[in-house]
């Protein structure tokens, strides 16, 4: 990577952190993938996201390419329970890929959730985005 081109990321990365409030205590972003690229078997024992997993819940019932990625074990113990697909990230050690999961996962300031979902399921990422926003106003959410 160019000086350059480092210099327009870290300028874009800093425009966008402008724009989340400092009172925001929750952060949720939208994903999609393509089937079989990325789903909750990209963070399984042999993978190498392993490193990145405090805890890992793979439901039989769900397509495993519509996932949870949450830095909060209470948002995690939520959706275990509802029995969602759900990493719980270990940021501590997570690669700083410059993903904001792992800034705020690293900052403790907001909880981040992020609602992976296979393109083409917009039914599935909008009941997985109702179950969240069910979980978040029921619970006073921390890291």
């Amino acid at each position: 990577m160019t000086s350059a081109a480092l210099s327009s990321v870290k300028a874009f990365a800093a425009f966008i952190l402008q724009k989340i409030p400092n009172s925001a205590t929750t952060l949720i972003s939208l994903h999609n993938n393509k089937d079989g690229e990325y789903s909750i078997k990209t963070y399984r024992t042999k993978s190498s996201y392993a490193k990145d997993v405090l805890k890992i819940y793979s439901s039989k019932k769900n397509d495993p390419d519509n996932f949870f990625i949450v830095t909060s074990n209470k948002i995690f113990a939520k959706l275990k329970k509802a029995r969602y697909n759900v990493v719980l990230q270990n940021s501590k050690i997570s690669k700083d890929d410059g993903s904001l999961s792992v800034y705020y996962g690293r900052r403790k300031k907001i909880v981040y959730v992020n609602v992976e979902a296979q393109q083409g399921s917009l039914q599935e990422q909008l009941r997985m985005l109702k179950s969240l926003s069910g979980f978040l106003q029921k619970i006073k959410v921390s890291r």
